[in-house]
């Protein structure tokens, strides 16, 4: 034969060579069965965590789980230690409101970021405990953005404290039952909006670890007891000795 056909050869694999780049992406997981969710799909993130949470953080983490999650916590705290201390100092003490308001909103806004890091290393290893996959900052994305509605309550806040600062004004206006329906209404919807937070917060710490809403209940749950009980512990043995 004039031309011999080379043998089609293939080539050996260097043992040395560096390992090619591999982009991490999170696993594609459908909303709803036939509609698959995409990290491109038009969503506002303030609106959406409300009804569909885990949708919403798939979306935040997949894209940038860093974002907004210090002003989240920081807010978050300082709208709950508002809300506290107009509970307390504003019907004994309405002329100390705005003072001890912006000291409270400083606070709170410190103690709110402070929780927020334990909260999410906690919540970290609780669901690895539990088997979930999340890294710490989906974990923190989570535990903050579980936050966002709170923000839903600051105009509740606001009105209460106004209403305190002009105690006289607003009795003469909306008379006694007005100024009290004021007062039962932020007191509510701090309430309702708090507690909703927390659903929200089981919901997304379980998104981010790959399991079922139960699952993030019980992570959380986990958290906190690891948090909490060594302090009762400790109190327990103060008031022991003290006794």
């Amino acid at each position: 034969m004039l031309f011999r056909r080379e043998r089609a050869t293939t080539p050996t694999p260097n043992p040395y060579a560096a390992p090619e780049a591999v982009e991490a992406r999170r696993p594609h997981v459908p909303a709803v069965a036939g509609h698959p969710r995409t990290k491109d799909a038009p969503a506002n993130p303030w609106v959406s965590i409300w009804l569909a949470p885990r949708d919403t953080i798939w979306r935040i983490v997949s894209t940038d789980p860093t974002k907004r999650v210090f002003l989240l916590a920081a807010a978050g705290g300082a709208i709950l230690s508002a809300a506290a201390l107009l509970s307390v100092l504003g019907p004994r003490a309405p002329e100390l409101l705005f003072g001890g308001l912006l000291a409270s909103v400083v606070f709170g806004a410190l103690l709110g970021v402070v929780l927020w890091l334990l909260g999410s290393f906690l919540c970290r290893a609780t669901g690895a405990w539990l088997g979930g996959q999340a890294t710490l900052a989906e974990v923190q994305a989570a535990y903050a953005w579980a936050q966002a509605p709170l923000f839903a309550a600051a105009p509740f806040v606001a009105a209460a404290a106004l209403m305190f600062h002009f105690n006289d004004d607003a009795d003469r206006l909306l008379g006694p039952y007005g100024t009290t329906a004021v007062l039962i209404a932020t007191a509510a919807a701090v309430l309702v909006i708090g507690a909703w937070s927390l659903v929200i917060l089981c919901k997304v710490v379980a998104e981010v670890n790959h399991f079922s809403a139960w699952h993030g209940l019980a992570t959380v749950l986990l958290a906190w007891a690891v948090l909490i009980g060594p302090l009762l512990g400790v109190a327990a043995v103060v008031r022991w000795s003290a006794g």
